[in-house]
C-alpha cells in the first residue's frame, strides 16, 4: 500500500473518530430541527404508526426518522447526545456500504476503502451526521438500495429476494427524504440503446424483472403514507411551496461542483474533457450572464465567521460574489459533468450520475429556503460516479480531504455555537 494511500485512509477514519468523539461531547439539549422533529416521537408513542399519527406528523420530511429513533429509544432514552451519534454511527455504515458498492464495480481495484471514506471531504456530511437531522438515515438506506442494484447488475445474479429488500430499502430512503424518489427515473438507463457505441455490461435479460419487483417495493409504502397525506409531504408542512425558484438549482448545482472538488479534485482532466477553451468560455459567459440578468443569486457561505471578520456594508459585496461564482461553477459543473458521465457509454456510470442530478433538481421546487443538506442527501452517488473511473490517489487528494473535513468541523461547531 502506498504512503498517500495510507495517508488518506488515516486522516479519513482520523476525521471520522473525531466527528464521533466531539459529537459525543456536544451535551446540549435538541435544539432547531432537532427538536422539531424529535417533537413526533411523542406522536408515535401516543398513536402508534396509524392514521392519526401521520395526519398528525410534523415536518416536510417523512416518517423514517421518527421510526427509527422510536426502534432505537430504549438505547438513547432520546437524551443528547445519544440521539445525535445515531447519526454518526449510520454515516460510518453508509460509508462501508459505499466501500461494498465500489468493490463491486471493480474488485480489482486498490482504492476501494479511499472511495467509500472520500465521504469524510465533504463538509456537508459533518453537519447531516453530526446532529440529530433527518437526512442520514434516508442517505443509509439509499446506499443500500445502490448497492444491491450495483450487486445483481454486476454480478448478473436474478436474486428476487435482493429486489425486495433493495426496495424496502429505497422505500425507507424515499419515507425519509421525499426527492430521493427521483433515483427511479435514473432505472430506465440500464435499457437504452446505443446505436454507435457499445454499452459496458450490458443488463442481462431477467434484469427488467428484477427491476420491476424492486420499484414494486420500492413505493407500497410511500404511496401508502401519500395518500393519507394527499400529497407527498404533510400538507401542513408543504415546504416545497406553489411554483418554482430557478436559484435553488443552481445554488444546488454549485455545491455539486465544491462536492466533487473536495471527494475527487482530479475528476477533470481539463486538457481532455474541454474541446476547446472557445467552448469553456463559452459556457462561462453562458452562466454570468444568466446569473447576472436573470437568477442574481447571492450566497452567503460561513456568514457568522465572515461577518466578523468583514465590515458591514461589505457583506452585502461579499454575498454577490460567492453567489455569482458558485452560480458559474454550477452551470459549469451541469455541462462538463453531464458531458463526462453519459459519454462513457456505461450504463452503471450513466444510472450513478443521472440518479444524482435528478435528486437535486428537486431543489427548483424548494420555495421557502435553500440548504446545502438537499445536496449532502444524494452524496453516494455522486462519490461512486466522482470515481467510476479508478485513478492514481495524489497529494491533491489529502489536500482537499484536510481541508473539506476542516470546513465540516467549523460548519458542524457554528451551529452550536449560534
Amino acid at each position: 500500500m502506498k504512503k498517500q494511500t495510507i495517508a488518506y485512509l488515516a486522516i479519513s477514519i482520523g476525521l471520522l473518530i473525531i466527528l464521533f468523539v466531539v459529537t459525543m461531547l456536544r451535551q446540549q439539549l435538541p435544539f432547531w430541527d432537532e427538536a422539531y422533529y424529535l417533537e413526533n416521537l411523542v406522536l408515535l408513542e401516543n398513536l402508534g404508526f396509524t392514521r392519526e399519527f401521520l395526519l398528525a406528523y410534523k415536518g416536510p420530511a417523512g416518517p423514517t426518522y421518527a421510526w427509527i429513533h422510536y426502534i432505537l429509544s430504549p438505547l438513547t432514552n432520546l437524551q443528547t447526545p445519544y440521539v445525535r451519534i445515531v447519526n454518526t454511527i449510520f454515516l460510518a455504515l453508509t460509508v462501508f456500504v459505499i466501500y461494498l458498492t465500489a468493490r463491486t464495480i471493480d474488485p480489482s481495484s486498490k482504492n476501494n476503502e479511499v472511495i467509500a471514506l472520500s465521504a469524510m471531504s465533504i463538509p456537508t456530511v459533518y453537519t447531516i451526521a453530526g446532529m440529530a437531522l433527518t437526512e442520514m438515515f434516508s442517505v443509509f438506506f439509499l446506499s443500500v438500495f445502490i448497492y444491491l442494484i450495483t450487486y445483481v447488475y454486476v454480478k448478473r445474479k436474478n436474486l428476487w429476494i435482493l429486489a425486495v429488500v433493495a426496495g424496502i430499502a429505497l422505500s425507507l430512503a424515499i419515507l425519509g427524504r421525499q426527492p430521493l424518489l427521483m433515483v427511479l427515473l435514473a432505472l430506465p438507463i440500464f435499457f437504452v440503446s446505443y446505436e454507435k457505441k457499445v454499452i459496458l455490461n450490458q443488463p442481462f435479460k431477467r434484469y427488467g424483472l428484477f427491476i420491476g419487483v424492486t420499484v414494486l417495493a420500492a413505493l407500497i409504502l410511500p404511496i401508502f403514507v401519500f395518500s393519507i397525506w394527499g400529497n407527498i409531504q404533510p400538507a401542513a408542512e408543504a415546504s416545497t411551496g406553489v411554483g418554482f425558484e430557478p436559484k435553488h438549482l443552481v445554488l444546488a448545482l454549485g455545491y455539486s461542483a465544491l462536492h466533487l472538488c473536495f471527494i475527487n479534485p482530479t475528476y477533470f482532466n481539463f486538457s481532455k474533457d474541454i474541446s476547446s477553451w472557445f467552448e469553456l468560455a463559452g459556457v462561462l459567459v453562458v452562466s454570468v450572464i444568466l446569473n447576472v440578468f436573470l437568477l442574481k443569486v447571492s450566497f452567503n457561505p460561513f456568514a457568522v465567521i465572515v461577518s466578523k471578520i468583514l465590515p458591514e456594508d461589505l457583506m452585502s459585496l461579499y454575498s454577490i460574489a460567492c453567489g455569482s461564482l458558485l452560480a458559474s461553477l454550477g452551470i459549469l459543473f451541469l455541462y462538463y459533468f453531464l458531458k463526462k458521465q453519459l459519454t462513457s457509454y456505461d450504463k452503471m456510470s450513466a444510472f450513478l450520475s443521472l440518479g444524482f442530478l435528478l435528486i437535486i433538481a428537486t431543489s427548483i421546487k424548494v420555495t421557502h429556503q435553500f440548504s446545502a443538506r438537499y445536496v449532502a442527501q444524494a452524496f453516494p452517488l455522486l462519490i461512486l460516479a466522482a470515481h467510476y473511473k479508478r485513478e492514481k490517489l495524489k497529494t491533491i487528494h489529502i489536500i482537499t480531504l484536510v481541508i473539506g473535513g476542516i470546513l465540516g468541523m467549523i460548519s458542524l461547531d457554528n451551529y452550536f455555537v449560534d
